[in-house]
Formats: C-alpha cells, structure tokens, sequence
C-alpha cells in the first residue's frame, strides 16, 4: 500500500507539472493568434500606403524619362531614393522598352543577375513558350529574396496572412509622343511583424515545452506502474499483462483494469490460528505466533517453512539464510532478522 501512495503522490505532482506547462503551450498558440490577427491588419494598411506612395513615384519618375538611353542622373536619382528610402518594403523597380527588353534595373546586380540567365536559357524559353518575352521572364522571377536587403531580425512573429506580391506600371513617353516603354516596380512587406515577449519566448515557453514533454512520458510509465502494484495486491494472475495493456492504451485501458479488478485485496491469514491479519506480518494479533518466516522478505508473498524459493518471485530463501551466516557467524531468528533489517 505504501508504494501504491508513493507513486499516488508522485503522479499527482508530476500531472500538476503536465497540465500547468500544457496550458501554457496553449496559451502560447492564442497568443499567436492573437499577434498574428493584429499584424495582419497593419500589414494591409501599410501596404496600401506603399502602393499609393510608389504609383505616384513611378508615374512622378516616367515623366522625366523622354529619351532612350535613360539619362545616368535619372537613374542614380532613382536609386538614392529607393536605398534611402526609410519603408518597410522590399521593392524592384526597372525600365522595359516597347519590345520588352530591360533598359535599366534596380538594384543593378539582381537585373544583371536575372539578365544573364534569361540570356542563358532563352532557346529553351522561345522553343516552349514559356515567357513571351524578357520583361515577362523579370515579372515573374523577382522574388523577395533576390536582394539581399532583408532585415535579418529574432523572436518576431510574421503576419496572419500572406500576401501576394504588389507590381504597378507606369507608361515612358516620349518627347515626340509617342510610347518608348514601361517603367515598373514590384514590392513585398518587409515589416518584421509584431515583435514576441523576449521573457516568454526565451524562458518560459521553452521551459514549459520541455516540462510538457518530460512529465507526458514520465505519466505514461508511472500509470502502468500503478496498474501493476495494484493488480498484485489484489492477487490478480495477469498483472503484467494489465500493466502492458494500459502502457499502450494509456486511459483506456487503465478504465478497462478498474472496471474489471476485483473489488477488495488479497488478504492473508495466520497459518497458525487462520485469523486475517490485516496487513500485519510480523505477529498474529490473534495468537501471538511470530510472522517472520511466514512471508517472502522480497516480495512478501506467503510462503512456508519448508520452502527454500519463495514460488512469487523465486527469491532464494536458504542463500538469504546463510549469507546472513556468513555475515554475522550466527543464524538469526526470523524476527530477529527481521529487527536488523529495519534497524538498518
């Protein structure tokens, strides 16, 4: 009974740890949630205000470009303020000319990049018609990391939703009127997002994640464990087997084991007077007789005088006998033994 309390006592407390640190985990996900629907309303909003800000640039910077080749102070005017530009995007902007070729791009090393490459592969674009043109091939092969001009950041969430990609045009006239291209740019959000509680997202999360885990598998052994203690008191034949059972199905089979187990203890009985002796093994409390000898000193199961192996648990009577011999030069009296094992 004493173990059945010990592993009671440890269970409660270990579960305590599972559901303390399993709602943490779930308040980490509403936490989530909650970030993440916050962010994506500001993300909308930020880049609606992108959009507007750039279609005004590009179709501020398409008026000042009248001739092909583009003027070199308008394309450095261009950069400038695309690199000093304090938004939270990440934007591509360049110049297509009426047959869709590139005229200019920036940043200069991902055009130059993506124009090699087209140039590479440009049979094998012609022959299956994948991209009508290298205008197309740029639309469609820009991608928010291509720059390198990320903002490399820790511990921040990202938005509830994705969003696609914004591409906005703006016609190139000429000086004589007539149509010399199109200048486009494309963007992304950039934002870093609504940024994590450093405290929780460094310490308590982790520390609750781990706690979860540890004391999950801790329970699913402990269980079984209790299932099997019990089974034995209760002199069950199958004990391992039920102990087995509830390790692989865990609550159910531990509510099949209750539904099925006897309904009291195995009980012993005096093998002098046969009076039951309640738990006692050490005298009868009805007849006096000395209880020692009359059970395994391994696992308690009753055995008799004449039995050198104890038939529960196969304990070596007689070895247990003379190596108390040995030790003490004398051959103790059961109850004497049984004084010396508690004393010490």
């Amino acid at each position: 009974m004493e173990r059945k309390k010990i592993i009671f006592i440890i269970g409660l407390i270990t579960l305590v740890i599972f559901v303390i640190s399993g709602s943490l985990m779930i308040y980490k996900a509403l936490y989530e949630i909650r970030l993440g629907k916050t962010e994506s309303v500001l993300k909308m909003d930020r880049m609606a205000k992108a959009k507007d800000y750039y279609q005004q640039y590009l179709d501020r910077m398409a008026r000042k470009i009248t001739v092909l080749p583009v003027n070199p102070n308008i394309i450095s005017e261009i950069q400038t303020t695309l690199y000093k530009k304090e938004s939270q995007v990440v934007c591509y902007l360049w110049l297509s000319d009426k047959t869709g070729g590139l005229v200019f791009g920036i940043p200069s090393h991902v055009f130059t990049r993506l124009n090699k490459r087209y140039e590479k592969e440009k049979a094998l674009f012609e022959k299956d018609d994948y991209y009508s043109d290298k205008n197309d091939y740029i639309i469609n092969n820009l991608s928010e990391d291509s720059s390198g001009w990320h903002f490399h950041y820790r511990h921040f969430l990202g938005s509830w939703e994705t969003f696609e990609p914004v591409l906005l045009s703006a016609a190139v006239v000429g000086s004589d009127g007539q149509m010399i291209g199109d200048l486009y740019i494309k963007f992304y959000d950039a934002h870093p997002g609504a940024q994590y509680d450093q405290v929780l997202y460094q310490s308590v999360f982790p520390t609750a994640q781990v706690l979860l885990v540890l004391s999950g598998i801790f329970l699913w052994f402990l269980l079984p464990s209790w299932v099997y203690i019990d089974a034995r008191q209760r002199d069950m034949k199958r004990a391992f087997m039920w102990s087995l059972v509830t390790l692989i199905s865990l609550i159910f089979g531990l509510v099949i084991y209750l539904i099925t187990r006897p309904s009291g203890y195995k009980t012993f009985h005096c093998p002098n007077c046969h009076g039951e002796l309640n738990g006692t093994k050490a005298f009868c409390p009805h007849c006096g007789m000395d209880l020692s000898s009359a059970f395994c000193p391994q696992c308690q199961y009753p055995i008799k005088a004449e039995w050198e192996y104890c038939p529960a648990c196969r304990f070596d009577i007689h070895q247990k006998e003379m190596h108390e011999i040995e030790n003490t030069g004398e051959q103790l009296l059961p109850a004497e033994r049984e004084e010396r094992e508690e004393n010490e």
